[in-house]
């Protein structure tokens, strides 16, 4: 039915249709004469409306359209979609799992909260009279966050109530606080903290009336036995509770009853309290201050939450989807520092019954539901802090011991380079404990240097220091010394060597014994010729003052003075200090505190630390301060770079054969699986964007702009210059610093030769500059991010290596890549296929690999392979141009996301899901979905096991690019983006890309030749921009990295993690003829030898 309202303003239109008609009669029937104009405007009032209803439905039909092709959308953007679809003019969706198919409940009977991730089966009739696509994407965003993993091991066994899990291990660590927030009538949590973990709890409510709820008027037994509680059917506590009439608000307000969850943590300690919040809605701007602060989340060991996800009272569908995905938003913040133990999910499910309570679909549809119905307004979820379960999957493991290494000569303490900690041969300690040396191997992964000479254009090493020679350049920098004692070598060398001002915090050094803390030794010196005392060339500070934690006390029992880090930080600029800090044992608080502020991360420059890993500062039992400390260090690598330490030379000078000839050693605190005391040591560490800006070559801006500007007319930016792929004997000239382009700009054809294949094309791309820069901007940080992506994407591979490559279309296949396994199944899998794919064509017709295609995306230039399948399985491929596989195919009509989900019709699955059942370098993947390949990856990233499944991968990278298939221009999004390519460089390895193809076909100088383009999302410093491409891989295991490679896995050789492309040295003799050989390489067709035979090493 179409309801059509019409208003017609005054005019002629008006006029026309105001009843001013002939009529005539004829008998008893009126007869209705129009005048000409009058019909003509009751014509075009009915076309108007005709095509009205038209476009409605063709618009409909495009945002149909556009809501299958971008499945992925729904777990990722919010606004998906702002209209509900009816659900009466659409068939159900397919008919769910079985509890016993794709998942099994966990119990019998529902109730109860459940570990693991929750089974949530589908329903065979969609209940509701509606169905809006972004209340779905929201509910899975939910669902993919609320997957319990934390394994039972770890916490040594769940105890589980009407609600709620708990953790044992977390729950049973003594000194402990309960804090339970809106008790209602009973609060069963509260009573299992007093009775089963002996844990004292504090009770507030402000809503219950007191003769609702004898536990809050205080009429239930408290401080009863055991047994006296476990006879009682009514509430009972064991460990005496007290119960406060106070609310709980955001922040506090001038009535003294109201208090904010800050100013109830604030005087506990660390990891101190556990905390249940139930709000009725109102929990949410609770959470939402909660997470920002760092101190307070740090005082909650675990967090029990009721959540109601809605609002309170009708709004618009707008307002109300603002509403929901910022609630999604901060469950999802949550995650980020707590694990998830369990929730009532599962339960909710199993007792839904769609069929009964919903026969006909005409239940009202919720505020948030899963893409299969389920309703998700209101569950109850239990969260443990990230350090209390520790390991943390986001770090990475160390590899195994070295069995031999060579220590390095150097006579400094600190040295640079993974350390060389082999393993003792005979156990040298009494004891062996197996958690200290999991713990130790985590430690030692995080000490392990990120860096090298190149990275940081030299490093230097000086006493128990290491300096990233890049990071003492710049002005505006200034010391900060900790720890100073009788002397102070490192701000010595800060102020001598590199002329840069310090100040020195000492409370406890005498000044009679310390001339640089009682001001007498020599400062704004000359020179200072005598090493044997302090000296100072730059001026310097000095400060009778200690360091302390944001939590610890101002002055302490002697009288002494103590400032935070903040104080002394809050005066400096960006990227402008160097940190050091000796100050035994008390730095943990204050690492806390700096870990817990970006803006001071920030202003560091380099930070000198030592560690100090048993001293007792913290109440936490020993374990989990250790896991705690040990989490906190990992957490710091992901904002410096490890440049040395002093781990390798304490194991150098350590003898465990004649220290502990007879195994009567003590266990130290920490130790590696091999022995090596972890206790004492030194790590110095270098920011790490003062790495990766120096990483790609400067953009040149115009004088006197900020990088923003185009170069000066005639010129271009200064760029590497490309070369034909290396092979094993120019390795050595590959790692040569790169020679930079004259400021004329090169000639053409003089810098490097493209390749005669199009598409991808193996070794590194040949990219020359631009002749004139065609933009009207050129922003530093594009061009930064630009050449990362390049450097992430060039291939280091030779033919060698390969024994020969494979070329066609998109891809460049590593011929050692497609041989069988062994013991094993190949399968290709093939994501995004349009009207035809060759990948997987070529896959079956040339080494007879089954594959699997899928794609929910109809190509608008015809008919796609699944509507019109390829001759499958019937041998002969070669005498046909059609689509055809020797080897059957199976194609799917499913979508690639990031998690598996049905909504309507459509199905989508991840790849991770296709990958639970493969083998060891098992699978070739091929990707190619407009944009949402960036969800899957984050997920591949995330799992090293699925990682090790892929063979070949190849990924057509669009950058900017969201699920939705739209670019933004977000700097933020591109970086991540970036950095995830980067990420893969570890495990697999380049081998060709689209790049050289691309810039081949760009003409800058007729495309824009006033240099009047807009700037692109992503460029080269020569200008050519970055907006998708292809690049092929293959796993690293197929083709080790060697020792000396750019991208090899931190620990398994002495390398750096990120490197720039191999340099492009610049040609000056003109273009070169290919190697002999090199063209057919390129195109994928085997050479001839001088007998005429075919090389065996091309295929």
């Amino acid at each position: 039915q179409i309801g059509l309202r019409i208003f017609i303003p005054s005019g002629p239109l008006a006029s026309a249709m105001s009843g001013r008609f002939h009529r005539k009669r004829s008998g008893c029937c009126p007869d209705w004469r129009y005048r000409p104009r009058q019909r003509l405007a009751l014509k075009l009032l009915g076309l108007a409306g005709i095509s009205g209803v038209l476009l409605q439905g063709g618009a409909a039909r495009l945002l149909d359209v556009a809501f299958f092709r971008h499945m992925s959308t729904w777990l990722s953007e919010p606004s998906v979609g702002q209209a509900a679809v009816s659900a009466r003019d659409r068939s159900p969706p397919p008919p769910p799992p079985q509890p016993g198919g794709e998942c099994r409940y966990q119990s019998p009977l529902p109730g109860g909260a459940r570990p693991g991730k929750a089974c949530i089966p589908g329903v065979a009739v969609w209940p509701y009279l509606f169905a809006t696509p972004w209340r779905a994407a929201l509910g899975e965003r939910i669902l993919a966050a609320a997957g319990g993993d934390v394994a039972k091991s770890r916490c040594s066994g769940f105890h589980q109530n009407s609600s709620y899990l708990f953790c044992r291990k977390v729950m049973e660590t003594p000194g402990s606080v309960g804090l339970s927030f809106g008790i209602g009538k009973r609060d069963l949590w509260s009573e299992t903290l007093s009775n089963r973990f002996m844990t004292p709890t504090r009770l507030f409510d402000c809503t219950t009336n007191l003769g609702e709820s004898p536990t809050l008027a205080g009429q239930v037994p408290n401080g009863s036995s055991v047994s006296a509680c476990e006879s009682r059917a009514g509430a009972c506590y064991v460990v005496p509770y007290k119960a406060v009439r106070t609310c709980l608000l955001p922040a506090a307000t001038v009535r003294p009853q109201d208090r904010s969850l800050e100013q109830h943590l604030h005087e506990f300690g660390t990891l101190s309290t556990h905390v249940r919040l139930r709000g009725s809605g109102l929990e949410w701007p609770i959470l939402a201050r909660f997470l920002e602060c760092d101190v307070i989340l740090d005082k909650v060991r675990t967090l029990d939450l009721d959540l109601t996800f809605g609002l309170q009272e009708p709004q618009s569908a707008d307002f109300e989807q603002k509403v929901l995905t910022e609630q999604v938003e901060i469950f999802e913040q949550l995650m980020d520092r707590f694990r998830v133990v369990g929730s009532t999910l599962e339960s909710l499910r199993q007792a839904w019954h769609p069929e009964q309570e919903c026969g006909q679909g005409l239940c009202n549809e919720p505020s948030i539901h899963s893409g299969n119905g389920m309703s998700l307004e209101r569950f109850s979820i239990s969260l443990v802090h990230r350090d209390l379960v520790s390991p943390d999957p986001d770090f990475p493991r160390l590899p195994p011991p070295q069995t031999r290494c060579e220590y390095d000569k150097s006579p400094t303490s600190c040295r640079a380079g993974v350390p060389c900690i082999p393993p003792v041969p005979i156990w040298p300690y009494a004891t062996r404990t197996e958690w200290r040396g999991d713990l130790g191997d985590r430690l030692l992964a995080a000490l392990t240097p990120g860096v090298t000479m190149e990275d940081c254009e030299g490093i230097e090493t000086f006493d128990n220091e290491a300096w990233c020679l890049i990071a003492t350049k710049g002005p505006a920098q200034v010391g900060i010394s900790y720890g100073i004692e009788a002397r102070d070598l490192w701000s010595e060398h800060l102020s001598n060597k590199f002329g840069v001002p310090v100040r020195l915090y000492d409370c406890f050094a005498n000044p009679r014994a310390s001339p640089p803390m009682s001001g007498l030794a020599p400062k704004g010196a000359k020179a200072c010729p005598n090493a044997e005392k302090p000296c100072y060339i730059t001026p310097y500070q000095a400060f009778p003052v200690c360091l302390r934690g944001e939590q610890e006390a101002e002055v302490d029992v002697g009288g002494r003075r103590f400032e935070t880090l903040r104080q002394h930080l809050e005066q400096q600029v960006h990227e402008s200090t160097h940190l050091k800090m000796s100050i035994e044992g008390a730095e943990w608080p204050v690492l806390q505190d700096l870990l817990a502020c970006k803006a001071m991360l920030e202003k560091v420059r380099t930070l000198h630390v030592e560690f100090h890993m048993g001293f007792f500062t913290e109440w936490l039992p020993e374990r989990e301060r250790l896991e705690r400390r040990v989490r906190m260090i990992e957490r710091f690598t992901r904002h410096f770079y490890v440049v040395g330490s002093t781990v390798e030379y304490f194991r150098q000078s350590w003898k465990p054969e004649s220290d502990c000839p007879k195994q009567t050693c003590v266990e130290p605190v920490l130790h590696t699986g091999g022995g090596f005391a972890l206790e004492r040591f030194v790590v110095s560490y270098v920011h790490k964007k003062l790495v990766l800006r120096t990483a790609v070559p400067k953009p040149t801006p115009a004088a006197g702009d900020g990088g923003d500007q185009p170069p000066a007319a005639g010129g271009f930016p200064p760029a590497w210059i490309a070369k034909p792929p290396v092979t094993s004997a120019q390795r050595e000239d590959s790692e040569r610093p790169a020679a930079s382009a004259q400021a004329g700009g090169p000639k053409s054809g003089a810098l490097c030769e493209y390749g005669k294949n199009d598409g991808a094309r193996p070794g590194v791309p040949c990219l020359p500059p631009a002749r004139r820069w065609p933009y009207m901007k050129n922003t530093s940080w594009r061009v930064s991010l630009g050449e990362r992506a390049v450097a992430a994407a060039t291939p280091d591979l030779t033919e060698e290596d390969c024994e020969g490559f494979v070329v066609f279309d998109d891809q460049v296949w590593c011929s050692r890549a497609m041989r069988a396994a062994d013991g094993g199944v190949i399968r290709g899998l093939s994501y995004g296929i349009g009207r035809r794919d060759p990948w997987s064509e070529r896959l079956a017709n040339l080494f007879g690999v089954p594959t699997r295609l899928y794609d929910c995306l109809n190509p608008e230039e015809g008919p796609s392979l699944l509507d019109h399948p390829a001759m499958n399985g019937t041998g002969g491929c070669a005498l046909t141009r059609k689509p055809c596989y020797e080897v059957p195919y199976q194609a799917y009509r499913i979508c690639l996301g990031p998690v598996d989900a049905s909504i309507g019709k459509m199905r989508m699955e991840s790849l991770l899901f296709h990958l639970r059942e493969r083998g060891r370098s098992s699978t070739h993947v091929k990707v190619d979905v407009e944009g949402g390949e960036w969800q899957t990856l984050e997920r591949l990233l995330a799992s090293r096991d699925d990682q090790a499944k892929i063979r070949t991968l190849s990924v057509k990278f669009h950058m900017g690019f969201t699920e939705d298939g739209t670019q933004q221009f977000d700097r933020r999004l591109v970086e991540k983006q970036v950095s995830m390519m980067e990420s893969l460089r570890p495990t697999f390895r380049p081998t060709g890309s689209t790049l050289e193809y691309f810039r081949q076909g760009w003409s800058p100088e007729g495309n824009c030749p006033q240099s009047n383009c807009k700037e692109p999302l992503l460029h080269t410093a020569g200008g050519f921009g970055l907006h998708q491409f292809t690049v092929n891989y293959v796993h690293s295991d197929i083709v080790p990295y060697k020792p000396g490679s750019a991208w090899a896995p931190l620990g398994q050789v002495p390398s750096k993690r990120r490197a720039p492309p191999p340099p492009r040295r610049q040609d000056t003799q003109g273009p070169r003829s290919p190697r002999r050989g090199q063209r057919w390489r390129r195109l994928g067709r085997p050479p001839a030898s001088a007998g005429g035979e075919v090389s065996a090493k091309t295929v």
